[in-house]
């Protein structure tokens, strides 16, 4: 995993406490995806401080960056 894809993870993990980092990453090896996604509905055993950006609002925002 290169460096930038590896700090957009962590990013989305940071809100979240332990279990549920734990959870959000099973999740995504059970599915066989190549990223890591916010539990949907009532997956999560403790609500994050604050809303973790998903991984597209983190690309577009990286993108948009890259323009200025």
């Amino acid at each position: 995993m290169d460096p930038v894809t590896l700090g957009k993870h962590l990013k989305v993990l940071v809100s979240y406490d332990a279990e549920t980092q734990r959870r959000i990453i099973d999740n995504s090896i059970n599915a066989g995806w190549q990223g890591l996604f916010p539990l949907k509905g009532n997956g999560s055993t403790k609500r994050p401080h604050r809303e973790a950006p998903t991984t597209e609002e983190l690309e577009a925002r990286e993108a948009a960056r890259a323009r200025q």
